[in-house]
């Protein structure tokens, strides 16, 4: 015969239902308030427990979230049963760890069936009576203490959980909200390296976050550890069309990592795999090196997967939000920025250089004979060597460096704290690495190549923008006119005096 336990501070519905209980079979005892049904779960050990939730001294609420946070009695099904009819309610009812929420005018109805359910499917696990009669029931103070104890970690939790909420709008992009996620992480627990990977099939983001000194090696296995989970046992495999590494170091103290070593003892073992719960758009995983003693600390672990939760949340926003902003501003073709974007940047890189007196130049580079190219082979063997020619010109870049498609045939580079003579090398290369380059078109090889124009601001307000721009296409149409295949210079105003 199950034992159900019913606590309320009212003699006649503790009556009322304890009767309607014993007729369906059930042994009843009963409590009058919180702290008298937290004794008798010791003494008693019931089955199911039933509160009331506005009783003296110990309310529903905070008696329910001792239950479910202690070891012993955490499995016990608890039915929250009261008058109080608000979504509110209900909802912070189930969040302290209720099993059920019941209104009273409705037991007749409800309660009989809800118990049978719950007893039907209680969890159970060997020794669960015989741990609860071992243990000596605890006096109001313990449990006063125990339930301040939780809603400090509550109330800790979810500090941290609305400083996660508020990095979404405090970051304009995905890096700068990974960073500062690990930095919160930082504030409540020590690791010497982390690891983050988010991603789909179309793209995967990794990062890795160095706190103290690390060996090479043991960036490389925690990296290929959390690879592994990732994507489900494949190692090194993610399956995305495209992924993005980067390394975030504390205070960018790059020291920290030390070549060809291995630092941390026992990795494989302190390595605390988060992934990201079925549900979300976009998977995830978090994975931190922890030290042995946290490693036993269940309940730190679990607040760790908790906060992880809500953190998840914040960069799918940010994964997503960046994904389309790259679809904004970037060439579907090629993969390079598009028109539009070049100028965005370009106008910001004018204005700055003119502020700073610092210098840059612009190079403007056609595809010879490219309409040959379409008439004879077709538009999609066109679109193939705009491909191959915007990979060979990336190739080439520096990263501080932008290339965008400038319009059909022509692409655009703004080389940033680049002298002419510095731009005229690189373009050389680039241009001979596409002269030497073996264009594969229906089985036979073809020679491409390019004319580039370049022109160049030394820090002053003239040429104007727009002349820059002009002057870069003049000098690109100079090329061609000399017979194409070469990178010529714009022409100064004195000189074409």
């Amino acid at each position: 015969m199950a034992k159900i336990l019913i606590t309320d501070d009212s003699p006649t519905i503790l009556d009322m239902i304890g009767a309607y209980l014993r007729d369906a079979g059930y042994q009843i005892v009963t409590a009058l308030n919180g702290v008298e049904a937290v004794e008798k779960t010791f003494t008693e050990h019931p089955d199911l427990i039933i509160l009331d939730i506005m009783m003296p001294n110990m309310n529903g609420y905070q008696t329910c979230r001792y239950l479910k946070n202690e070891r012993s009695t955490s499995r016990i099904p608890i039915i929250l049963f009261t008058s109080r009819d608000q979504p509110a309610d209900k909802f912070w009812g189930l969040q302290t760890g209720a099993d059920k929420y019941i209104l009273k005018d409705m037991w007749h109805t409800d309660l009989l069936g809800t118990i049978e359910v719950l007893l039907r499917f209680r969890p159970q696990y060997a020794g669960s009576g015989e741990l609860v009669q071992k243990l000596k029931p605890p006096d109001m103070w313990e449990i006063l203490y125990r339930i301040n104890e939780l809603l400090d970690k509550s109330l800790y939790e979810a500090t941290i959980s609305n400083q996660i909420g508020q990095l979404s709008l405090s970051n304009d992009n995905l890096l700068e909200t990974v960073n500062a996620l690990f930095k919160l992480y930082e504030s409540f627990i020590s690791f010497p390296v982390a690891a983050l990977i988010m991603g789909d099939r179309k793209e995967c983001h990794s990062y890795l976050k160095v706190n103290s000194k690390v060996g090479r090696f043991d960036l490389g296995k925690i990296k290929g550890e959390s690879l592994k989970i990732f994507a489900g046992g494949r190692a090194g495999e993610t399956g995305s069309e495209s992924e993005n590494l980067q390394i975030i170091v504390r205070d960018d103290n790059r020291e920290l990592i030390i070549e060809e070593e291995c630092l941390i003892r026992d990795l494989a073992q302190r390595l605390f795999h988060i992934p990201r719960e079925e549900g979300g758009k976009i998977p995830g995983l978090f994975t931190f090196c922890l030290s042995p003693i946290v490693m036993e600390n269940t309940e730190e672990l679990e607040r760790l997967k908790r906060i992880s939760r809500q953190a998840f949340i914040v960069l799918e926003d940010g994964f997503l939000f960046e994904r389309l902003r790259g679809l904004a501003i970037t060439d579907d073709l090629t993969g390079l920025y598009n028109r539009r974007h070049f100028f965005e940047v370009l106008n910001r890189e004018y204005y700055r250089a003119i502020r700073y007196k610092t210098i840059f130049s612009l190079a403007i580079m056609d595809i010879d004979h490219f309409k040959k190219i379409n008439d004879t082979y077709g538009h999609m063997a066109g679109d193939f060597v705009l491909r191959e020619i915007a990979r060979i010109i990336q190739e080439e870049c520096r990263t501080t460096d932008l290339l965008a498609r400038f319009g059909g045939e022509e692409f655009s580079l703004l080389l940033v704290e680049t002298p002419i003579n510095g731009a005229k090398i690189l373009c050389e290369r680039i241009r001979k690495q596409i002269e030497d380059h073996q264009f594969i078109l229906q089985n036979q090889s073809l020679k491409i190549t390019v004319s580039i124009g370049i022109s160049w601001s030394s820090g002053g307000e003239e040429p104007s923008l727009g002349e820059l721009i002009f002057f870069a296409d003049k000098a690109m149409y100079q090329a061609k006119s000399l017979g194409r295949n070469r990178v010529c210079l714009m022409e100064k105003k004195d000189d074409s005096n």
